[in-house]
């Protein structure tokens, strides 16, 4: 659900609110959200990807993104030209070498 767990409850024992608590999962997920942006989530991948081939689960273990936001950030990337996928090994790698 993407509504307020505190609203759905008040709701529920017919009050109303406004705004939203804040401090609920559906809250801090959606503030979590919010706080970066695409391009953070580009730079991540990328500087990953210089390093090493990398896996999807490998970036997100380790960048502090939302699997979704990595997933069509990659696919992104990919279509761009600034990533390439290697169907063998299901990873991720850049095409120019580090300098």
């Amino acid at each position: 659900s993407s509504v307020c767990r505190e609203k759905i409850l008040l709701s529920y024992f017919g009050e109303n609110i406004h705004d939203n608590c804040g401090n609920c999962d559906v809250c801090i997920a959606e503030k979590q959200k919010s706080s970066y942006t695409q391009e953070d989530v580009r730079s991540g991948i990328l500087y990953m990807a210089q390093l090493k081939p990398r896996n999807i689960e490998e970036f997100v273990s380790t960048l502090a993104f939302s699997k979704d936001d990595i997933m069509d950030n990659l696919s992104f990337l990919v279509d761009e030209g600034f990533l390439k996928f290697d169907a063998d090994t299901d990873t991720y790698f850049n095409p120019v070498p580090l300098q």
